[in-house]
């Protein structure tokens, strides 16, 4: 198993699901580049340089494939990529509330200066005497949390692959199959809304988009839970795990 975060995120975030699903199957996650405690790339932050970095990274490891991808929001786009262009590595794809192709999402001007500001301010210190970063993380992993988040050089990374959104969607559109691959699909409950209604969404024909990409495709609905789903319901994800690997342990 592979865990991929999604934007602005860390491998703290999977912190409900990671040891669940290392009770019954190996598990990894990293830190792409520029992320946590990993060195920054000077390559194009889109899937299919980050896709060929994960590749990289498992086999330099000596991690064996083939591998099943969990992929949370911004993340299932690298998912996506790696099980489109390694298709003989890979056994299976959870994507967890990922990102959908309907829109370019481009990035607004306030949110280009709130980036930008958080790099230029972390070397004074004023975010983490603020809690601007890391705060939100549970008390027990906090100060974990506010160690890899308050640094000027992660902000410089959100602000690059956030910047590469369009082209990350424009790169993913040209994706139209991934043939039979095992795949499932984790939604937000959307009758609790949207919480990003600036993207302009249609949760039906995101979940309808997503579902095309495999002839074995399945929906599940993640009841009770907004776009963290890795935090409000873990059990949802595990339970998606556990069913790829049993089916391939049937093979």
């Amino acid at each position: 198993m592979v865990l991929e975060y999604g934007h602005e995120a860390s491998y703290i975030d999977w912190h409900f699901v990671q040891p669940e699903i290392a009770r019954f199957s190996r598990v990894c996650f990293y830190d792409r580049a520029g992320y946590g405690w990993s060195d920054a790339s000077y390559r194009p932050r889109v899937p299919s340089v980050m896709a060929e970095e994960l590749h990289s990274l498992l086999h330099a490891a000596g991690e064996q494939p083939p591998y099943v991808l969990v992929a949370h929001s911004y993340g299932s786009f690298n998912a996506l990529m790696f099980a489109h262009k390694y298709p003989e590595e890979v056994s299976g794809v959870v994507l967890v509330d990922g990102l959908h192709t309907l829109s370019l999402f481009p990035v607004a001007v306030s949110e280009r200066v709130a980036l930008r500001g958080m790099q230029l301010l972390i070397p004074f210190g004023l975010p983490r005497w603020r809690g601007w970063c890391g705060s939100q993380a549970p008390e027990a992993l906090r100060g974990e949390k506010q160690a890899i988040s308050c640094r000027a050089g992660l902000y410089k990374a959100f602000y690059r692959e956030r910047s590469a959104f369009s082209d990350a969607v424009l790169e993913i559109r040209q994706i139209t199959s991934l043939g039979d691959l095992p795949l499932i699909i984790i939604a937000r409950d959307p009758a609790l809304g949207n919480a990003n209604s600036d993207e302009g969404d249609d949760w039906q024909a995101v979940q309808r988009q997503k579902m095309q990409l495999s002839k074995n495709a399945e929906l599940v609905i993640a009841t009770g839970s907004g776009h963290d789903v890795p935090q409000v319901r873990p059990d949802v994800i595990i339970s998606a795990v556990r069913k790829l690997v049993g089916s391939q342990l049937k093979k």
